[in-house]
């Protein structure tokens, strides 16, 4: 469906930037356009017309996203060639993008209680991505924010036929709570991990041993109940980042990738993937050299080229091997 189904639009500019509005005229609407109009997706729908950044502010309180194009008016109003030199059309061109289709799942979702994390809206764009009745056995990628922040995923593996079912800070309780709606649904043939640090810093144990524990005996839960209900699939476990940003986290994080290998060389439908290299030298100690290249400037979100090394030297190889499903 089209933007101006749900929304309205405003533009303004100053000087090269243009400032755009987006509007919908029910509030019922505003988490699905929150959800599905990010800024890079805007600024691929600008491509070669915005050739800066584009900025995205949320204010809920209007039902109203306001992005701000850099660089997107030909150098201004005294300086452009262009007829529309205030960039005035910008707003019903963005009015014409296309957004996923409600569907079953996404609408059972949105109707979901008891939930009492932030996630929602999320997990019902992921629905809406991705509908189980066309889109089934392929690779999903289920996990937190390393994950969910990929999005171009699908182009960076391809020719394998993936999913991004990732959402944000989410933790493994989280996972465990939506599984039965973007995970179960699709019956994947291969799911994908990231055991990340959110839930041993979130943890309210002491100490680091209880922490650690704590983890552990989730993470038993959750692949359990996850295998109960996708007896067919492979799990694959992608080892935690060693983060810069939580560096003091580095010692727990090494110790839950030690018990994470030994658990799933304990189970024939587990694999564990050892990517810990990709930031970090365990024989030294030390975080590899030029490390906070590789991250974004809070240190714990990987940037985009250090994904492509991610998936090219550990990922890539092993849906390969495993004989991961291609597009059709």
């Amino acid at each position: 469906m089209k933007l101006w189904e749900i929304a309205h639009s405003r533009t303004g500019d100053k000087g090269n930037i243009s400032d755009i509005s987006l509007i919908v005229y029910d509030k019922k609407d505003y988490d699905r356009i929150r959800v599905d109009v990010t800024a890079d997706k805007v600024k691929a729908w600008f491509d070669g017309i915005v050739r800066g950044d584009v900025v995205r502010y949320e204010i809920p309180s209007l039902g109203a996203l306001n992005f701000v194009l850099y660089d997107a008016l030909g150098g201004g109003v005294t300086r452009s060639l262009s007829l529309d030199k205030h960039g005035k059309s910008l707003s019903a061109y963005l009015l014409d993008m296309e957004i996923p289709e409600e569907n079953a799942l996404s609408r059972e979702i949105e109707e979901v209680k008891g939930y009492d994390g932030i996630w929602q809206p999320v997990v019902a764009g992921i629905a809406r991505t991705y509908d189980p009745e066309i889109r089934n056995h392929d690779t999903i990628f289920y996990g937190a924010s390393n994950f969910w922040l990929w999005k171009p995923m699908e182009e960076d593996l391809a020719p394998f036929s993936v999913q991004n079912h990732a959402f944000g800070g989410s933790t493994d309780k989280d996972l465990m709570f939506w599984a039965p709606y973007i995970l179960y649904p699709y019956s994947p043939k291969i799911v994908f991990f990231q055991t990340g640090s959110n839930d041993y810093v979130e943890s309210p144990a002491e100490t680091e041993d209880g922490k650690i524990a704590e983890a552990m005996d989730f993470k038993h839960e959750m692949f359990t109940k996850f295998h109960e209900n996708l007896p067919n699939a492979t799990f694959v476990v992608m080892s935690g980042i060693l983060l810069p940003g939580r560096s003091e986290y580095v010692d727990m994080t090494l110790m839950i990738n030690d018990r994470l290998r030994e658990y799933c060389a304990e189970r024939d439908y587990m694999l564990f993937v050892d990517a810990e290299a990709l930031t970090y030298d365990r024989a030294k100690g030390s975080f590899v050299e030029n490390v906070n290249a590789m991250f974004l400037e809070d240190q714990i979100h990987l940037t985009d080229a250090a994904r492509i090394i991610w998936a090219n030297t550990w990922m890539r190889p092993l849906l390969q091997e495993i004989g991961a499903p291609v597009k059709r």
